[in-house]
């Protein structure tokens, strides 16, 4: 499989500053999708597990710790990794409640079998520069699962026209291939079923997918139609739940 060596997270993640850096990088209004995300992930926790308080919540790639900002005090237990020291620092300078944070890459994960009840994937995956490391983060998800816990991916939808723009314009996704896996490149953006394929031989079911970010900051107002379109492939990120 093809590498690509220029993934700006790798380039970067020994840099102190690198969390000032991110946020300031990230794509204008990036706060916005966020919030989007983060608050979907609650919704759906909640669907599938009622009470979140006793749950043990594993952000993997936390990078600075903004969807933390919106997990904080609602799960028992949060836990923030990330490959990159300077994104760590930046995050538990938030002083985000209920916190830890972990150094760790994603394909050798430093938690016991069965110990986390969901692990969120915001945005990582396309920033993974090798199928086998793919592979092998899932495998590790799986392990530290209990059972009938869920990992919850969510990244660009490569179909959706601006999330295209935002990939190849944003300079943290500055080394990212669009549709990479089909062309044996990495990092790279995924459809959705390809997703789902590699869920499904890590050992998970599908129990949740749905696309979500149909509407910008401007368009704000009309976020709740999106739970209407959720099933419509043209939104600009997917969520994929997947059950042990």
């Amino acid at each position: 499989m093809a590498r690509n060596s220029n993934d700006w997270f790798a380039a970067k993640r020994e840099h102190e500053d690198i969390g000032a850096e991110y946020e300031a990088k990230a794509l204008k209004g990036h706060k916005y999708y966020v919030k989007v995300k983060s608050l979907h992930l609650l919704r759906k926790a909640k669907e599938l597990f009622g009470d979140t308080k006793p749950l043990t919540c594993i952000d993997l790639g936390c990078g600075t710790g903004e969807t933390m900002e919106y997990f904080q005090g609602l799960f028992g237990r949060l836990i923030g990794c990330d490959y990159s020291q300077g994104m760590l620092d930046f995050a538990a300078k938030k002083g985000l409640k209920n916190a830890e944070f972990r150094l760790s890459r994603s394909e050798e994960l430093p938690f016991e079998n069965g110990s986390a009840d969901i692990v969120a994937m915001f945005g990582i995956i396309h920033h993974i520069d090798a199928a086998e490391k793919l592979i092998r983060t899932f495998s590790e998800v799986h392990r530290i699962l209990k059972r009938g816990g869920v990992v919850a991916v969510y990244d660009f939808n490569p179909r959706n026209p601006v999330s295209r723009h935002i990939v190849r314009t944003c300079g943290i996704d500055v080394g990212v291939n669009l549709d990479g896996y089909a062309r044996s490149a990495f990092p790279t953006t995924f459809y959705s079923e390809e997703l789902i394929k590699i869920l499904n031989d890590a050992g998970f079911r599908i129990a949740k997918h749905e696309y979500l970010l149909y509407f910008p900051k401007l368009l704000s107002a009309l976020l709740p139609l999106e739970r209407l379109l959720a099933r419509v492939p043209l939104g600009g990120m997917y969520s994929i739940i997947g059950m042990k």
